[in-house]
């Protein structure tokens, strides 16, 4: 899948596939990979708006804004003090375009569709930088998070974990060429 930096190319691919849900929402993921090759994850925490106590990249609402990189940078900084703690995470290629349904807190039912990056720390270590929405940050292998039952992560975690492992298996993604690369 071609890079996206933009909602309206978003939008545009959802229209081509006939994606059609009412109320959506678009957010941003990072999957970040450390330099050992493995995946960090955030555990949601008691002041998120949903899937509380729930392992999850780092991410959150594109709302109005039209950038996906952008935005996805600043949620960088946001959840993991990026700025503060001299983290430079690179933004490798798009992932996927999912669409994940749970409940959120006071508003029921949700559909959001998530654009998902895979991304690497090229120098640093992140810290938590939201507190009450994070309760902790996770570095797990990728053989580690194939074993985590699924009440332990996120509805978009499981659906990134399954397209993950079909993709890539249990190697860190920059190890396997893509589809014309070479």
């Amino acid at each position: 899948m071609k890079m996206m930096r933009t909602k309206a190319e978003v939008l545009d691919h959802l229209r081509k596939i006939g994606y059609h849900k009412p109320g959506f929402r678009i957010a941003v993921e990072a999957l970040i990979f450390t330099p050992e090759g493995k995946i960090l994850l955030q555990k949601r925490g008691p002041h998120s708006r949903d899937e509380i106590g729930k392992l999850e990249g780092v991410g959150g609402s594109l709302g109005d804004r039209e950038d996906l990189l952008q935005e996805l940078r600043e949620e960088i900084d946001q959840e993991l003090s990026a700025q503060a703690v001299g983290l430079e995470i690179v933004v490798d290629r798009l992932f996927e375009i999912r669409q994940v349904e749970f409940y959120e807190q006071d508003h029921g039912l949700q559909n959001w569709v998530i654009v998902s990056f895979l991304c690497r720390i090229k120098k640093g270590k992140p810290e938590i930088g939201e507190p009450g929405k994070t309760e902790s940050l996770h570095e797990f292998t990728l053989s580690e998070l194939q074993k985590k039952e699924e009440d332990e992560l996120s509805k978009s975690t499981i659906g990134a974990r399954r397209t993950y492992q079909d993709r890539y298996g249990n190697r860190p993604y920059y190890e396997v060429l893509e589809e014309g690369e070479e």
